[in-house]
């Protein structure tokens, strides 16, 4: 049942865009590193990348933060790991009413 929610909301469900303005360079270095990581199916290695920048939240935009969260649910569901990208995306609808309702 995981499987089928979580691919149904990472495909299906299009999340819009979301403008990536990381205000400093370790985060933006640490981005980059996960978006190689990712590219490369080294999924674990992206988690791990991911996890730091969203420790740091609050050094960080909330549209930065979303988008992590999102790639970081995406690196979980390739690796099988279906809770925690289930915690992720929940995270983002959360934020994303929040957001909506400033």
């Amino acid at each position: 049942m995981y499987i089928f929610l979580l691919g149904y909301l990472l495909t299906v469900v299009r999340i819009p865009a979301v403008h990536i303005n990381l205000s400093f360079l370790m985060h933006e270095k640490l981005y980059h590193e996960a978006s190689v990581y990712m590219t490369f199916g080294k999924n674990k290695g992206a988690i791990n990348k991911f996890s730091k920048i969203l420790e740091n939240a609050k050094n960080i935009e909330e549209s930065s933060f979303i988008t992590a969260l999102i790639q970081r649910a995406t690196c979980y569901y390739r690796e099988k790991m279906c809770k925690e990208a289930l915690v992720d995306l929940k995270k983002v609808i959360d934020l994303r009413y929040k957001i909506r309702e400033k």
